[in-house]
């Protein structure tokens, strides 16, 4: 998930239009992917508190 968010960061940052996101697509459907697993992993867990975040900040991309 590290991998594709920050990949799309870099290319983006100093984007002057939107369009560059159309070329990121295989890297969102990446970070997609992994924070799937990622959530089925920790489910699989006992649940207690923590102040991780886990896949929420990388997911935010999303939302934008």
């Amino acid at each position: 998930m590290y991998y594709h968010a920050a990949y799309i960061w870099l290319q983006t940052r100093l984007a002057s239009n939107e369009s560059v996101y159309d070329e990121l697509t295989a890297h969102f459907e990446g970070l997609v992917e992994h924070a799937d697993v990622f959530v089925k992993a920790k489910a699989s867990e006992n649940p207690t508190f923590t102040f991780e975040i886990g896949a929420v900040r990388q997911l935010a991309y999303l939302s934008k």
